[in-house]
């Protein structure tokens, strides 16, 4: 058993970011505990000895305490799983394809338009070379390319980290068997979710995570990287996800997360590694920009990638790269928060059933548990979007059958003053997806209109209404009817116009 030196981490909490930090520019960092297990091949990392994390306080700590505890907990690392097509282009494929939904805390969660799946593992196979293609002509992502601080803009980044956009869990929590979720090993499950990684003097860059069947895009100094995705592979792996790179020039990677929240997608960060030297760099500025996506399957790209509308769903054709509010934040360089699960209502989900609603599941920082476990809740104060896009409703209908009438109403009202309870300040758009069509279309258009005249009649003049409208056959469908590739492109241009507008962007 081979332990590396122990090693100083610092979690600074700030403006909503959770970042993993060393001040050493070592090879192996932000990876906790002993292996305890040999090496099976070569590209194993032994797993950090003795970790020690600091917690720095800062003008967001009520207290602007310093607290200091030990995280010497145990981890092991293994290969680069055989399932995960890396982004060195080697070709391999991944027959662990575990994409499973899930009621929050439980096992299962209804799909737009679907019968609920079982949370035991689904296993399905990789799209054809078609699909791929799709998967790797998104636009090039730079969440913060437009508004990143220069090197001598006064930007305090601090010391070297990650950065994590997208809300993750540092707790201490241990939420199922699969891991704890602390500074040194943040969890995170909802779509889009990114972990970035800013560096020197590397020539490759390696994630060691835990993850049972997401998928991930990887993207290098903002373009997308040919070999992704990334599949997890389970237990705890380290992943090659970039090689080849100038040794000689600052270099930045981003993790993507494609795939949606469920009961076994989540993902736990274990370190970053750069197997030829190199030395992690602060942080670039967040973006200036912020948008918080609150959906259904639609907006966690559900089926897009599917090559028509009666495909039979799997991981490999979700992806929240390709979504409306991806292309949204890409247009507008904003960081993005999605919060989406498929099937949800927001009063009633799309097999008829009253609970585990999105509302229900909203407020959680990681919104599927295991059994017994209360899901921790979110710190709204810590992260405050600039606007709000609320698109749901298409489930209502669907699992009322046809008109969940005035109770809809008042639960989307309901959900709309929680919404702005959380962020005083925000724009909220209020939008119905492209998925209905006629008296069901016009029916939930009034009703949601009806819901932003109640608030502007109340004084909240932030409040805005944005018709998607029904999705043509012409521009393609995704599985079960989903919008399709072109559908998002065209609804992420009509909402970028509608923000530049509203917000002066």
């Amino acid at each position: 058993m081979t332990c590396r030196p122990t090693l100083t981490l610092h979690l600074h909490e700030g403006a909503g970011r959770g970042f993993l930090l060393t001040s050493l520019p070592t090879m192996a960092l932000l990876v906790a505990g002993c292996s305890s297990s040999s090496s099976p091949a070569s590209g194993a990392k032994d797993a950090a000895a003795d970790t020690h994390v600091v917690k720095h306080a800062d003008a967001g700590d009520a207290e602007g305490s310093t607290q200091t505890s030990d995280a010497g907990a145990d981890g092991s690392a293994g290969n680069r799983g055989d399932a995960a097509a890396d982004a060195t282009g080697d070709g391999s494929t991944s027959t662990n394809d575990a994409h499973v939904s899930g009621e929050a805390g439980e096992a299962s969660a209804p799909h737009d338009g679907g019968t609920p799946t079982d949370a035991t593992s689904d296993v399905q196979d990789s799209p054809d070379a078609t699909t791929d293609a799709l998967a790797d002509a998104h636009a090039p992502l730079d969440a913060h390319a437009a508004t990143d601080a220069p090197v001598d803009s006064g930007y305090d980044a601090g010391p070297p980290a990650l950065r994590f956009i997208g809300r993750t869990l540092t707790d201490g929590t241990s939420v199922d068997g699969n891991g704890i979720c602390s500074a040194t090993s943040p969890c995170y499950e909802w779509s889009g979710t990114q972990v970035v990684a800013r560096f020197s003097g590397a020539t490759a860059v390696d994630f060691m995570m835990s993850d049972y069947g997401s998928y991930f895009d990887v993207y290098v100094d903002g373009t997308l990287q040919a070999g992704s995705p990334i599949i997890g592979s389970g237990g705890t792996t380290t992943y090659s996800v970039a090689t080849g790179l100038s040794a000689g020039a600052t270099h930045e990677v981003s993790l993507y997360k494609r795939t949606e929240a469920s009961s076994n997608g989540r993902t736990i960060i274990q370190g970053v590694t750069f197997p030829n030297g190199g030395t992690l760099l602060p942080p670039a500025a967040p973006a200036a920009r912020r948008i918080e996506v609150i959906g259904d399957s639609i907006s966690c790209g559900y089926g897009v990638l599917g090559p028509n509308a009666t495909c039979t769903e799997t991981s490999a054709y979700e992806d929240h790269d390709d979504t409306y509010g991806a292309i949204t934040a890409r247009n507008l360089g904003a960081d993005l928060y999605t919060i989406a699960s498929s099937g949800r209502g927001v009063y009633e989900n799309s097999d008829g059933t009253m609970t585990g609603t999105l509302p229900d599941i909203y407020g959680f920082t990681v919104p599927y548990v295991g059994g017994g476990v209360t899901p921790a809740a979110w710190n709204f104060a810590s992260w405050t979007p600039d606007a709000v896009v609320i698109n749901l409703g298409t489930n209502d209908f669907f699992g009322s059958g046809g008109d969940p009438g005035q109770p809809f109403v008042s639960a989307y009202l309901a959900f709309v003053k929680t919404v702005r309870q959380n962020y005083p300040a925000a724009y909220i758009v209020c939008t119905n997806g492209p998925m209905l069509s006629g008296t069901q279309y016009t029916t939930a258009q009034g009703y949601i209109q009806s819901v932003v005249a109640t608030m502007n009649a109340a004084n909240d003049k932030n409040v805005a209404y944005l018709a998607f409208p029904t999705q043509l056959a012409s521009n393609g469908e995704g599985c079960d009817g989903h919008p399709s590739v072109t559908t998002h492109q065209l609804m992420g241009t009509q909402l970028t116009s509608a923000l530049k507008t509203a917000l002066a962007w």
